[in-house]
């Protein structure tokens, strides 16, 4: 628990927030969740359903809450400036990366796509 307050107040390096916390894990949870929802034989069975919509609803709350948090390392990061800017522009293309994916992912577990 200490972690997760530890990067929810930008505490945590801008590396890694950024790249285990945003890239590593963000890119796990949406090949997993692409995986399931567009695998018919696995997506129809109410396991892979129940998978689907965990990792779905885990998906809602986490991209938000690291986005923000690498947010607020970059605001904390003492180093080239640079990297802070490209950390933020990071999270800007983030942020529509996660609505534009929350929306599909959304039309194809409802059947809608």
């Amino acid at each position: 628990m200490d972690l997760v307050k530890a990067l929810w107040r930008g505490e945590v390096s801008l590396a890694k927030t950024y790249w285990i916390f945003g890239i590593c894990i963000n890119v796990l949870l949406f090949i997993s969740l692409s995986y399931i929802s567009r695998n018919e034989q696995l997506f129809s069975t109410p396991p892979g359903k129940l998978v689907s919509w965990m990792l779905f609803g885990f998906s809602l709350v986490y991209t938000p809450f690291i986005l923000i948090c690498i947010w607020r390392s970059a605001n904390k990061y003492t180093g080239t400036k640079a990297w802070s800017i490209l950390a933020k522009i990071m999270v800007i293309v983030g942020w529509m990366g996660y609505i534009k994916e929350m929306l599909e992912s959304a039309l194809i577990i409802t059947g809608k796509k």
